[in-house]
């Protein structure tokens, strides 16, 4: 075997020795934030609001569409469920009317 074939060799060797130590202490710690999150989760030290306040809330679905609408409407709060083309399909206000018919609807309302 010439010089140069073992050069390249031991080069080559070298070179998966140095992938497979990333790859193991990549591996550990990822083992270890996994424990130190389960043990975090356990011990109860991981905080939870008890109250989540915001002027508007809306979930979106994994592309990003507009699922859900929580805000103020005219005249109070509103709720609203958006269909698979993006369309309200459900609406509920809260305001100061005991009105029924004006708290459920499946029309947009004007600050949609």
């Amino acid at each position: 075997m010439s010089t140069l074939a073992l050069e390249t060799r031991i080069a080559t060797l070298e070179t998966r020795l140095n992938h497979y130590r990333r790859s193991v202490l990549a591996l550990g710690l990822m083992i270890l934030g996994v424990v130190a999150i389960g043990a975090a989760r356990q011990a109860g030290a991981l905080p939870v609001a008890d109250i989540l306040r915001a002027k508007r809330i809306e979930l979106v679905g994994e592309k990003g569409e507009r699922r859900a609408y929580i805000g103020e409407d005219v005249g109070g709060g509103s709720i609203t469920l958006f269909s698979a083309e993006g369309r309200p399909s459900l609406r509920l206000f809260g305001g100061a009317s005991p009105d029924l018919s004006r708290h459920v609807s499946n029309t947009p309302s004007p600050r949609s």
